[in-house]
């Protein structure tokens, strides 16, 4: 039994890790990241071969609050996550190469979101059974665990986790991939493989939490009725850190909108289609970039140059002199004045300074080491997001 029990625990964590080293595959690379993927999946029958008593009693007894909400979940993750697989095996490059799909873009925008479904869920699975996870860890690895007889401060360790999983979730514009808006997740200047393994496990907390309050709160009330004395409830701790989990997270939620209704002010969201690939992006607030704006939505025919992508941009635009600038990151959105061209700038970011007479209009938010790739000219539409 205690063989069975470590092998359980270490085969969930694998897939724990295995699921974070998936999200950050900017960094892996697509190689990586299919092996990866494939690893995962075979972890995912293996943790289902292990479980098999769980559906082999899937149809039978009753149904209670808790054992509904653990099914309902378990039966999306699953049906989610063959999806991810599945539009996986379709773009595949590495492992199935000899897969393809017609529209291969679409195919991508789909997969990301399925993904990144399977990841969220992947983690209201974990606070449904974090309880029987932690006994087990408890028991097994954590001995020094046991001395500990509340949940405070693990309570309290993840609600930090959790709130700031909110400022990533806002930051990384979750809801862009979660709604198959684009095909590529949200890149940050600055961007690590660390902080970005950060972002996403603090959002793996973000809605674990959530999940195990809520079967906890079932079964305490299910145990509190069952009680012939009736007084078995919450411990005074554990409610005062769900409150101030609660509270804080709130309050968080609360600052966050706040910047983030101060950040648009200063920028526009918009929608850079290349192709048949979506891709998030912003306009920044100078008079070029507001002109733009209102020439929405705008159509461009770009050319490949040895740092870019460039075409007419059609009618000059207004600008100031003081927005006209050398230099450009990877991923800006310009107006080259001495050509009259609109321009996306996607290499050799280190000898930028050699390009002069710019006006940075805006930048891309994902998505630049796909364009980089494609053919020698594309179309391209922006529109406001």
């Amino acid at each position: 039994m205690r063989a069975n029990q470590i092998f359980r625990l270490s085969l969930d964590s694998a897939m724990l890790l295995f699921f974070l080293l998936l999200m950050v595959d900017r960094y892996t690379g697509n190689p990586v990241h299919e092996i990866a993927g494939t690893l995962l999946f075979l972890l995912f029958v293996a943790h289902a071969a292990v479980n098999g008593k769980w559906y082999a009693t899937v149809m039978c007894g009753r149904y209670p609050p808790a054992r509904t909400l653990r099914l309902a979940a378990n039966g999306l993750l699953l049906a989610v996550f063959m999806g991810t697989v599945g539009s996986g095996i379709l773009i595949s490059k590495t492992i199935f190469p000899f897969v393809s799909f017609v529209d291969s873009f679409s195919m991508r925008t789909l997969h990301m979101c399925l993904a990144h479904w399977t990841f969220l869920l992947a983690g209201v699975h974990l606070g449904l059974y974090w309880q029987r996870i932690r006994n087990g860890m408890r028991t097994h690895f954590l001995l020094w665990a046991q001395k500990v007889k509340s949940g405070f401060l693990p309570t309290a360790l993840v609600s930090l986790a959790a709130l700031y999983g909110i400022h990533a979730f806002s930051v990384r514009d979750m809801s862009y991939v979660l709604t198959m808006q684009s095909a590529y997740s949200v890149w940050i200047d600055g961007d690590t493989a660390l902080g970005l393994l950060i972002d996403y496990g603090s959002m793996l907390c973000l809605v674990a939490l959530p999940a195990h309050i809520a079967v906890r709160t079932i079964q305490r009330q299910k145990e509190r009725d069952s009680s012939m004395s009736g007084n078995r409830g919450y411990s005074l701790k554990y409610v005062m850190a769900t409150l101030a989990a609660v509270a804080v997270i709130v309050l968080f939620t609360i600052q966050a909108r706040a910047e983030g209704e101060k950040e648009q002010n200063i920028m526009t969201n918009i929608t850079v289609t290349v192709e048949n690939a979506s891709v998030p992006g912003v306009l920044y607030d100078n008079a070029a970039a507001k002109e733009l704006l209102s020439r929405l939505p705008a159509h461009f025919s770009l050319s490949r140059g040895s740092r870019d992508y460039c075409g007419n941009m059609g009618t000059p635009l207004p600008h100031d002199e003081k927005d006209v600038q050398s230099g450009y990151r990877n991923g800006d959105l310009a107006w080259w004045l001495p050509g009259n061209d609109f321009v996306i700038f996607t290499e050799r970011e280190e000898s930028s300074g050699e390009v002069e007479g710019c006006v940075i209009l805006g930048r891309l938010l994902s998505g630049i080491e796909e364009i980089r790739d494609m053919g020698r000219s594309i179309t391209v539409t922006v529109t406001e997001r």
